[in-house]
């Protein structure tokens, strides 16, 4: 994920990251594209930067903290303030798009960005005298939220009742990573170029889940190809069946060809 977001930051001209991990893999993702990424970690004490800086470089907003000032236990239950609020809508263009990944929705600071996001376009939109559609004529959906689950999060459930129409985009993936690739390669028609070595390959197949009964499921099975198949069909089945079990289980995928 961190490595694709790193290629398609040029590509889209991202230029905030707000995030909510604690480690450093996406800035040590951008620094091996050749980018140079000005990290700011919100410690438990310590302010939003100001907008001044974060739009002046690309800039990577840990939320949460960094390694050695990390935000835990009942303060990220807490709203954000309100001159976090102002800074963090100052940080945004005149018709945002936030993407959010890897977020269940439960972080109650994490669902206050989204609502400024919504609301910066909603100004945006009655700037320009769309009040109609606050989000113009076939404009995108102001927040696009992925999500594993076979349903949203009941947060972002929430959040889509509370909202107008379309500014709220709920989209199932079974891997955001395979998502970024398959964004870039449709952007560009092939895998990106890099100095450094990465895997272009999908840790375990993609493939929608078939429903097997539990008394039908077997210890051991054998996949087998058939003429019939050109040698696919039993790859595909054995991918059901990986995509089926990562419900409740961890597939561990050897190839040993």
């Amino acid at each position: 994920v961190h490595r694709f977001l790193a290629f398609l930051t040029p590509l889209l001209q991202f230029r905030l990251f707000l995030t909510t991990n604690f480690d450093n893999l996406l800035e040590e993702s951008l620094r091996l594209e050749g980018l140079h990424p000005v990290v700011y970690n919100v410690s438990r004490n310590s302010p939003l930067p100001h907008p001044s800086l974060v739009q002046q470089d690309l800039s990577v907003v840990k939320l949460h903290g960094g390694a050695f000032g990390l935000r835990v236990g009942e303060t990220l239950d807490q709203p954000l303030d309100e001159d976090s609020k102002v800074r963090l809508k100052m940080y945004l263009p005149p018709q945002p798009i936030l993407l959010v990944m890897g977020v269940g929705g439960w972080d109650r600071r994490v669902m206050d960005i989204v609502q400024l996001v919504i609301e910066r376009r909603r100004e945006e939109g009655a700037r320009r005298g769309s009040r109609a559609n606050p989000l113009g004529s076939g404009a995108s959906p102001a927040v696009y939220w992925m999500h594993f689950e076979g349903e949203c999060p009941q947060p972002v459930k929430t959040l889509i009742k509370a909202t107008r129409r379309g500014e709220v985009c709920p989209v199932r993936t079974y891997n955001p990573g395979a998502f970024l690739m398959e964004l870039h390669s449709g952007l560009t028609g092939a895998h990106p170029p890099s100095p450094q070595p990465y895997s272009a390959q999908v840790p375990r197949p993609i493939v929608r889940p078939r429903k097997t009964p539990l008394k039908e499921q077997k210890p051991i099975r054998f996949f087998v190809d058939t003429m019939a198949g050109y040698d696919l069909g039993a790859s595909l089945e054995l991918a059901r069946l990986a995509a089926e079990q990562a419900a409740t289980h961890t597939p561990i995928w050897v190839d040993l060809e």
